[in-house]
């Protein structure tokens, strides 16, 4: 993966993505000015807020962000930049503002917009270089998750914590107390013995060890399984309970999830298409998408986006979901102003970009998209553009 190099496109709001172009919008994807000394770990994206974790344990940041009223973008720089963080770093994530970061001692690190607490450092002010959480400090971080203003941390234990805005009860901790600025320990979370959550805008899922997916948090678009009041505490999604699933995936307001047999299960908020359907509606329960059935390989989308993109087995692309800014593709986003420029299901792999690319990975944004790729020198390909929003696609329901 050496050769791999990053690429931009979508909203260049504030010259956030990183290309050293001041154009609005980069619609068809660009360099970022990033010079790799080591292969790329991780891509984390927030709203224009931007991060990498490299092999090494090097965590760069860049992009643009206003927290509250505040336009911070001359305190981020706009092109990938080490940050100084003591030790080697194992994972990061990015909430809409907040980035958190793990070493590989167990400590954890965060930077960025805290109005809401969700920094954990025991208060609302935003911080500009990452900041040891030291009231986690002797407990070994093993996992974290960073939803919109609000994160998760998982201890060696099995414990669960969680800080930053909890009026929807995102934080699940059995009330709807506004926000928390320092960690708090989820028993409903802890006490469900949970191999992966995955945070949303203002809700949560979880993978239970027996592939069980539980939801939390705010439920009116349909993403904790069925329309739904919020919730405080996790519950299991009643239609995925015959189920075996091995990994969850949780936008702004909508949900996917992969099971064994590398099937998708969508649920959640569709006004984007962003569930790959035509109906402009939340759906809930949670369906099978007739496309990805048993070819799914992996799925990326984030807790600010309302877009997806999906890669499978026979080595094709998809995106699906908002295409204001041209996040997903250039080509066909001016066939679909009827729907706000929104895309149901498009194959990316024969688009003069992509062609003859591998993805590596794909960070995804509100209104951009950074992927990692490399070229392939050899490769079949289909000569086929399918784009379903012209097809009549079965819904198999779960009952």
């Amino acid at each position: 993966m050496n050769s791999a190099k990053l690429y931009a496109f979508g909203s260049n709001s504030d010259s956030s993505l990183g290309t050293g172009s001041n154009e609005e919008t980069i619609s068809t994807p660009r360099l970022v000015s990033f010079e790799q000394k080591s292969p790329v770990k991780m891509i984390c994206c927030g709203s224009t807020l931007f991060s990498l974790l490299t092999d090494q344990g090097e965590v760069y940041v860049w992009g643009s962000v206003a927290w509250g009223s505040v336009s911070c973008k001359e305190s981020i720089p706009q092109t990938p930049t080490k940050m100084d963080i003591p030790g080697r770093v194992v994972k990061i994530c990015i909430g809409s503002s907040h980035c958190l970061a793990i070493t590989d001692e167990g400590l954890l690190y965060s930077f960025g917009g805290n109005e809401m607490g969700a920094l954990g450092l025991g208060d609302y002010i935003n911080k500009y270089q990452f900041e040891q959480v030291t009231s986690l400090e002797g407990r070994f971080i093993t996992d974290i998750d960073a939803g919109y203003t609000f994160s998760i941390a998982l201890t060696s234990l099995g414990d669960y914590y969680t800080f930053g805005e909890n009026r929807y009860g995102q934080c699940c901790l059995g009330h709807f107390n506004n926000s928390y600025e320092e960690p708090h320990f989820s028993f409903s979370l802890s006490s469900n013995k949970l191999s992966n959550v995955s945070l949303g805008s203002h809700y949560g899922l979880g993978l239970t060890k027996s592939h069980k997916v539980l939801a939390w948090g705010q439920g009116y678009g349909g993403q904790l399984g069925k329309r739904d009041t919020n919730r405080n505490t996790c519950r299991v999604v009643d239609k995925l309970k015959s189920i075996k699933i091995k990994s969850i995936h949780a936008g702004y307001c909508h949900c996917l999830a992969v099971s064994f047999d590398n099937s998708l299960y969508c649920w959640g908020n569709n006004i984007a298409l962003q569930l790959g359907l035509k109906t402009l509606t939340h759906i809930s329960p949670p369906f099978q998408h007739p496309l990805f059935d048993g070819n799914v390989l992996n799925v990326y989308t984030n807790c600010c986006a309302y877009h997806s993109f999906i890669t499978t087995t026979e080595h094709k692309l998809f995106g699906m979901g908002s295409n204001s800014s041209h996040q997903i593709t250039n080509d066909s986003a001016s066939d679909f102003e009827k729907t706000s420029q929104s895309l149901e299901s498009i194959e990316l792999t024969e688009e003069d970009f992509w062609k003859k690319k591998e993805v590596h990975k794909i960070g995804v944004s509100a209104f951009s998209t950074i992927a990692l790729v490399s070229e392939v020198a050899r490769i079949k390909t289909q000569l086929l553009l399918h784009i379903s929003c012209f097809c009549d696609l079965t819904i198999k329901c779960l009952k």
